[in-house]
């Protein structure tokens, strides 16, 4: 059964920190940061040009989330854009983490192998947070991070590596997932002006003008 689209305005501020896509880019990006700066050096990144493309496009990933959620408010075609945006980032990190494996006679994991690491459940967000929207965020993806560690915490680079391409693929699989959602609700509701222009007109019938 499809749920009907949520109202423009009806979106809480920091409802992104939800999204399991969400919670999937902060681990990315706060390990490829972790990642870099342990395993790139001036040997096999002379100019660091590789451990800012890699951070950079962590990052773009994770906040394109967050502003392309917020923009939704006034804005389906930038929200659209943003994650958007945000997948083509993810994809662009998972090609550099492609290539580090190449440059260092590895290989990808199988299906196989990647399959325990893909199909480990992430917890719900709380509901009622108590701390704080923020801080529960935090305390949520450091948690959700935990379920990873014995691939994230490995001595062996190529591990830590594969563990993070998976996590890319299924961050890539969730925003395509929202994208797909979001223009199925964009072709029922509209956008801005077409929403504000149906909310005026079922005000105008609820509430209509006495006759002079």
């Amino acid at each position: 059964m499809n749920t009907p689209p949520v109202p423009l305005f009806a979106r809480p501020v920091g409802a992104y920190r939800r999204l399991d896509s969400f919670t999937l880019a902060t681990i990315i990006q706060t390990e490829t940061w972790r990642f870099c700066r342990e395993f790139l050096d001036h040997r096999n990144d002379p100019k660091g040009r590789w451990f800012d493309q890699m951070t950079q496009a962590a990052r773009s990933g994770r906040a394109n989330i967050a502003e392309g959620s917020e923009n939704s408010l006034t804005s389906k075609e930038t929200e659209l854009k943003l994650l958007g945006v945000a997948r083509a980032s993810l994809a662009e990190l998972l090609s550099d983490y492609e290539m580090w494996l190449a440059c260092s006679g590895a290989l990808p994991w199988t299906r196989e192998e990647a399959s325990a690491a893909f199909r480990t459940p992430l917890d719900p967000f709380p509901t009622n947070p108590r701390e704080g929207l923020l801080r529960t965020s935090a305390l949520h993806s450091r948690a959700q991070r935990a379920k990873f560690a014995r691939w994230l915490d490995s001595p062996d680079p190529c591990t830590r590596a594969n563990c993070l391409m998976v996590l890319i693929l299924r961050a890539m699989l969730l925003l395509h997932r929202q994208l797909r959602r979001l223009a199925s609700d964009f072709a029922l509701t509209g956008g801005l002006r077409e929403q504000m222009s149906a909310t005026r007109r079922a005000a105008r019938s609820a509430y209509p003008r006495p006759p002079h």
